[in-house]
């Protein structure tokens, strides 16, 4: 979601590949093939999360990114980013030390796979909902430059 964010709010700042980034046949020692394959799937797990943020990442590659669209991203992006905040490892160290603290290990478990799981959920089902919206904009937006030109 960052990388996104940063690659359309900010402008080709985020570290955001797509498999047709990547070398298909990856060349180099054992290890970097290896990682070459990890980061791979990765990838394309990522393109499976998120299926309508790609759909508008590939079309506004073709059509380039005007500063409205740029701004109406930023605007709607600005209250899913701040969320992310809740996977991040900081929120991960101090449930952990709370449930350690209290002697209940198995309350970290619970909480990483309950409420974290249901915070992921919601932030994808945000986040892809957001550009679904922007990809409807960006086609009213590519549809008005091509009655122009």
């Amino acid at each position: 979601m960052r990388n996104a964010y940063l690659y359309i709010g900010v402008g080709g700042r985020g570290e955001l590949d797509l498999p047709e980034d990547l070398d298909p046949a990856p060349h180099g020692s054992w290890l970097q093939r290896f990682g070459a394959r990890v980061y791979r799937d990765y990838v394309l797990r990522q393109v499976q999360l998120f299926p309508r943020s790609v759909k508008l990442i590939r079309a506004l590659r073709q059509g380039g990114v005007s500063t409205p669209f740029r701004m109406q991203y930023r605007a709607r992006q600005d209250a899913v980013l701040p969320l992310c905040a809740w996977l991040g490892q900081n929120i991960r160290f101090a449930v952990l030390g709370i449930a350690g603290i209290a002697g209940r290990p198995s309350a970290f478990l619970w909480t990483e796979a309950v409420w974290m799981s249901l915070v992921l959920v919601v932030l994808l089902w945000m986040h892809e909902w957001n550009a679904t919206a922007l990809g409807g904009l960006l086609d009213a937006e590519h549809d008005a430059y091509a009655r122009v030109t």
